[in-house]
């Protein structure tokens, strides 16, 4: 029997990386358990990122960062899905001085939609995150 959960019965899984200046907080731990807490995502695997001020790397467990206490919420639900390859290539990308928070969430909101579709043989045939900058420009045109 395996204790990883049925792909089938997974909702849209994303992988989101946040770059912050600084290192990871509590405070961003406390608002993913929200997150996580109030069913709206389900957080599958997470490490952190930190990059010092001459560009060395460090690739962190939660606990490795100083962080285990604010995510102990998790438990022993993480399943471990970044590689260390993965890691490296999001590593690229986080400026020296900085620090990214990698997650793998599945989006616990979609779980039914997700899976009555596949029951259906349906399939996703668009999706597309509309830029912050461009929901303030349109939001901004509706007081022209």
């Amino acid at each position: 029997m395996s204790a990883h959960p049925d792909p089938d019965d997974l909702g849209p899984v994303d992988v989101a990386v946040v770059a912050i200046r600084g290192d990871v907080t509590v405070g961003v731990a406390q608002a993913l358990a929200r997150l996580h807490r109030d069913g709206v995502v389900r957080v599958l695997d997470l490490a952190v990122i930190r990059k010092a001020d001459d560009g060395t790397p460090a690739y962190l467990e939660v606990d490795e960062a100083g962080l285990g206490d604010a995510f102990a919420w998790l438990g022993d639900e993480e399943l471990d899905l970044l590689s260390d390859e993965d890691l490296a290539a999001v590593g690229e990308g986080v400026e020296p001085g900085s620090s990214g928070l990698v997650v793998v969430w599945e989006n616990a909101w979609a779980r039914d939609l997700a899976v009555a579709l596949r029951a259906e043989h349906g399939s996703l045939v668009m999706h597309e995150r509309v830029p912050r900058e461009t929901v303030v420009a349109a939001l901004a045109a509706l007081d022209d």
